[in-house]
This record gives structure tokens, C-alpha cells and sequence, in this order.
């Protein structure tokens, strides 16, 4: 499905250390599936598919 996302980051240096936090949020688009043909080597399930993800990330760093 297509998908659309927002980022936002932001850093702190001190000395020989930083901080870095990042954010992105990736929004998918709704998507339908029905009549799909079934098989065990790929299954299909009918219905319709919301999607939303939350991707968080904290980094500490010194400098050698």
C-alpha cells in the first residue's frame, strides 16, 4: 500500500558527547482486498487493511 511519512530529529552536542532523538510516523493508506484467491504457498484474506507506524530512535555518541 502506498504510505506517506513525517520525520522530526533533533541533536545535542557537550564536550565530546551528543544526544541525538529522532521520530517518523508512517501513515499507510487504506487498502481492500476481497475475492482473493487462496493457496497455503500465498493466502489472501479478505478485508480491509488500516496501517499506522511509530519508529522512535535515541543515540548517545562520544568522541575519541
Amino acid at each position: 500500500s502506498d504510505r506517506h511519512g513525517v520525520t522530526f530529529g533533533v541533536g545535542y552536542t557537550s564536550g565530546d558527547y551528543t544526544v541525538d532523538f529522532s521520530y517518523m510516523a508512517l501513515f499507510f493508506e487504506d487498502r481492500e482486498v476481497s475475492n482473493g484467491i487462496t493457496s497455503p504457498q500465498n493466502p489472501f484474506h479478505d478485508g480491509t487493511y488500516e496501517n499506522m507506524a511509530h519508529l522512535w530512535a535515541l543515540t548517545i555518541g562520544k568522541k575519541w
